[in-house]
């Protein structure tokens, strides 16, 4: 047991906050000069000094508890902002790696045009939305180099519009092959988005 100003610590809670002052040099440095002081109103001294002896020790060990208190604000305030940034930096890139859908026109044959559609992720199920500039009169979607049976429908929603929704995985490597009947032979202008 150790007595400070008729205060009795046990030495587990002194050895522990030892441990907890060394956490810093500033802490470690006033708590030493408080140990210090603490030691010398030990010995025999006259009483008004052992008293402002202990009292500066118990000021000094207060102050480097307040320094090591004040560091492990630090720290969880920085690994707060590191977490934030951290967060930050995966909304960026989320935000940057957006869904892109490209469609390429390979031409007309056998009363259908064809589109090859790539994109930069994984999509799964398919649900696209096709607008062309002339009337659809049927669609048949198909994802190449996929030897699942493709499952799924598409919905009418105009002349030349049309919703396709498949049950499937397309993937980045695996083009998506839109073949759309129409019996005008002159180029078809479609668009391509997800819903």
């Amino acid at each position: 047991m150790v007595r400070v100003m008729d205060v009795f610590f046990t030495t587990d809670e002194v050895r522990s906050l030892l441990l907890a002052l060394a956490g810093n040099t500033a802490s470690l440095v006033t708590g030493a000069i408080g140990i210090a002081l603490f030691v010398v109103s030990l010995f025999h001294i006259g009483s008004k000094q052992k008293q402002w002896a202990r009292v500066l020790a118990v000021i000094m060990l207060i102050t480097s508890t307040a320094y090591a208190w004040r560091d492990e604000f630090r720290k969880h305030n920085e690994s707060r902002q590191a977490s934030r940034s951290l967060e930050s930096s995966l909304k960026f890139a989320q935000r940057k790696d957006a869904i892109k859908i490209e469609s390429y026109y390979l031409g007309y044959a056998g009363k259908q045009h064809r589109f090859i559609l790539d994109t930069n992720q994984t999509i799964t199920p398919i649900n696209l939305k096709v607008l062309c500039d002339r009337e659809i009169q049927d669609i048949l979607p198909r994802v190449l180099g996929a030897n699942t049976l493709v499952m799924g429908g598409q919905k009418l929603i105009g002349p030349r519009e049309r919703e396709i929704d498949l049950n499937t995985a397309w993937f980045s490597n695996a083009p998506l092959l839109i073949e759309i009947s129409n019996d005008n032979e002159a180029e078809l202008g479609c668009s391509f988005s997800l819903r």
